[in-house]
């Protein structure tokens, strides 16, 4: 087992927390990651430090000292002003802390002397006592292991299989917001802040070796140990898809990253020479790298680039064709035989041809799944895409009978549990893409829950669809 697995082992695995700098206001940052914590389910026992209280926030039991906790303590959150944040950390070291959560900024982000002497004598402290913390100047970590959100966050994401590591607090939260978006979960997120003392590599090691995590997402502002970055994601890329979004490539964001976390941030033209070197995939959003994490967070990977598009919409199947085909995605003609077979279910003015239009031959209620199995049981198909997603109950909800709508309705939920059915019988990946469903589509809901994942573009569905191309590729160039 590598030393970074065992050290980092009681931050994930915490059976015991306790917070340091947690008082009884209300609205704090203390309260705010208490409040995560209590009612995410954390299965540990948790304390606070508070020499002026034995009750601080909601009732969590508090000691006037470190050391007169009854138990031994896996994992400090650390919420005090910096000045007092070196004196903390050596009380940890005293009592045999394990690791902490430095949530305080005001180190070397804030590119003064001071900051800069302040986070040296804190990890000065810290390695004599073989302590390891991630921050300053973070927002905190989720871990499946013990159902704990440690964060400095407005929300809190479901338990799933999605790692993600990142330098951003705001970013790290837009990601946590949008695995919501795509219905995944989350194995761990940490927020390395400054890297004072876990660096980037570190926590990609970690991951990479982690049972949980079957993806791996980064927000990264700048690469400090470039080395030992790209040898972490070769190995990280081996076993498991690693999806990143760089930021401060052009000159603003590198001074804006600069002034954030104080990274370095490397040329457009660097990075993209590192992603293709240790088989990252880069996305162009956050949104899109979240959307690109949900297919594999689900579906199985495609074992060539040939996919099957149906599509009850012929214009959003044309745009999406073109998306697929500047990624090199090839959509291969239909069989003579598989458009006579297909005649049957299909109006005579349908496309013919792959992408297949089905016009308003769509209505019918079991036309879809039909038509999605004659695709998926091609050998010469790898996977499919749906576009359109609850259009059928869209166009019910407008019909003025109301059991016109709840048919509909039923017609699209129906669909996407035999969807479902086809994915698990040719364990080929299943794709949706939206034209139009209402916001509280059941369907569409359907769909996700059932692990086939509905992108708002033909943009994101394509991206999503080329990683998992690309992926597969670069796994059977680069075996274990």
């Amino acid at each position: 087992m590598s030393s970074i697995i065992e050290q980092l082992h009681p931050l994930y695995h915490a059976r015991t927390t306790v917070m340091i700098g947690l008082s009884k206001r209300l609205m704090s940052v203390g309260s705010i990651i208490a409040q995560n914590i209590i009612d995410g389910g954390y299965t540990g026992k948790l304390y606070a430090v508070n020499p002026h209280s034995e009750k601080v926030y909601h009732n969590i039991k508090a000691y006037p000292k470190l050391g007169e906790i009854p138990e031994e303590v896996d994992l400090a959150v650390i919420v005090t002003p910096a000045q007092f944040v070196p004196e903390v950390m050596q009380d940890c070291v005293d009592n045999n802390v394990k690791t902490c959560i430095l949530i305080t900024a005001g180190f070397s982000e804030v590119r003064t002397p001071e900051g800069k002497k302040l986070e040296e004598e804190t990890v000065r402290i810290a390695r004599r006592g073989k302590l390891r913390f991630t921050g300053g100047n973070c927002n905190g970590v989720s871990s499946i292991s013990v159902s704990m959100h440690a964060l400095l966050s407005p929300i809190r994401p479901n338990f799933g299989n999605v790692g993600i590591i990142t330098q951003g607090g705001s970013p790290g939260v837009a990601m946590m917001g949008w695995t919501k978006k795509y219905r995944i979960g989350v194995s761990r997120y940490t927020n390395a802040g400054n890297e004072a003392d876990v660096k980037i590599p570190e926590l990609l090691e970690y991951y990479t070796h982690d049972p949980q995590t079957k993806v791996i997402m980064m927000y990264l502002e700048g690469i400090k140990d470039g080395r030992g970055f790209m040898d972490s994601a070769k190995t990280a890329t081996r076993k498991k898809p690693l999806l990143l979004y760089k930021s401060g490539t052009s000159e603003l964001g590198k001074k804006a990253a600069m002034a954030h976390v104080g990274a370095l941030a490397g040329s457009n033209e660097i990075c993209e020479a590192v992603f293709r070197q240790t088989g990252i995939i880069r996305a162009k959003s956050i949104d899109q790298m979240v959307g690109i994490a949900a297919a594999f967070s689900t579906l199985p990977l495609p074992k060539g680039r040939k996919v099957g598009v149906l599509t009850i919409g012929g214009g959003w199947g044309v745009v999406t064709s073109d998306y697929l085909g500047e990624a090199g995605i090839e959509v291969p003609p239909l069989l003579e035989e598989e458009v006579q077979y297909l005649d049957q279910y299909l109006p005579p003015h349908w496309s013919k041809g792959n992408p297949i239009d089905t016009t308003d031959g769509a209505f019918d209620s079991k036309v879809l799944s039909e038509i999605m199995e004659t695709l998926l049981k091609k050998e010469n198909i790898d996977g499919a895409i749906l576009i359109g997603p609850g259009m059928r109950e869209a166009f019910g909800k407008i019909h003025y009978l109301p059991e016109i709508g709840e048919l509909a309705s039923q017609m699209e939920v129906q669909l996407a549990k035999e969807l479902a059915k086809l994915l698990d019988k040719y364990q080929k990946p299943i794709i949706a893409i939206n034209i139009y469903a209402p916001e509280d589509s059941p369907a569409v809901e359907e769909l996700k829950q059932r692990g086939i994942p509905v992108y708002e573009t033909p943009q994101d569905g394509a991206a999503a669809y080329e990683a998992l191309v690309k992926y597969h590729e670069y796994q059977k160039s680069n075996p274990n």
